[in-house]
């Protein structure tokens, strides 16, 4: 017999940004007890935790809580469940929650150098910087100061896992962060870039597209928990709960000089 859980599984990247992941997991009956899968639609692989309380019943992974779905994969095995006591009464239940990406990573490439995430010959203030007092307390983002429209392109290449952009509204205040506008692309060493207040439809890439270092993926607006139209950008490693912003550091100028960016300093894209 085959049991179909459909879990909808909310999870937060930050308090700017938020997205939806839908997991299907599926338990099967053996002839000692379960194995339960797990389905995952999504481009890139998801992280999901699960807590078990279990009635006479062991796990073939122990005490492990944290799976690792690899992205477009059907019916991926979890665990599986033997009864301990076969004369006695057998049954399970769990709570879940989910992320984008692997959260397990903790090794990522500190040395990467990122393009300016706008096209050659531009110039913008960095007027908000790491741990910035407006809005970026106890967090590595930044933002430059952008006109409504301005091409944003991709700091760094990956896939675009992420998108919204349905949004109009805007205002100083955390009570608009639910109209914040992104895009969200996912690197090759499992760290996510979050391109921020992107404009209503101003998505240049679709979810699942490859993207280059470099090419346009989006125009700048002002959505959202803003105060004026600005392009806000962080790097970070995915968390079930909580991400972990990095520190990354870009080509500026003719492109041969590599820097961690600063408040208030204009940066130049000559490459």
């Amino acid at each position: 017999m085959k049991h179909i859980l459909a879990i909808a599984l909310v999870f937060i990247f930050n308090n700017l940004f938020s997205q939806q992941v839908k997991v299907e997991i599926v338990t099967e009956n053996t002839p000692n007890g379960y194995i339960l899968y797990a389905s995952n639609d999504e481009v890139c692989p998801v992280s999901i935790e699960i807590k078990f309380k279990l009635t006479n019943l062991s796990l073939s992974t122990g005490n492990q809580l944290i799976f690792v779905i690899p992205a477009k994969t059907k019916k991926f095995m979890l665990t599986e469940f033997t009864k301990i006591d076969a004369e006695k009464t057998y049954t399970f239940t769990c709570k879940t929650q989910a992320n984008f990406g692997n959260v397990t990573i903790t090794n990522y490439d500190t040395a990467f150098e990122y393009d300016l995430p706008f096209e050659t010959g531009n110039n913008f203030i960095l007027y908000q910087g790491y741990n910035g007092k407006f809005s970026h307390q106890n967090e590595n983002s930044l933002d430059f100061e952008m006109p409504e429209k301005t091409p944003i392109t991709a700091a760094r290449a990956g896939i675009a896992i992420a998108i919204e952009q349905s949004n109009t509204e805007s205002c100083p205040n955390k009570s608009c962060i639910q109209y914040n506008n992104y895009i969200n692309i996912l690197h090759n060493d499992g760290t996510i870039a979050s391109y921020g207040h992107i404009k209503y439809k101003g998505a240049k890439v679709s979810i699942g597209d490859s993207v280059q270092q470099g090419s346009i993926i989006a125009l700048s607006g002002n959505t959202g928990f803003t105060s004026g139209p600005h392009l806000h950008f962080i790097c970070f490693l995915p968390g079930l709960k909580e991400r972990k912003s990095i520190e990354t550091f870009f080509k500026i100028n003719s492109g041969d000089e590599v820097v961690k960016l600063q408040e208030k300093e204009k940066y130049y894209k000559n490459y």
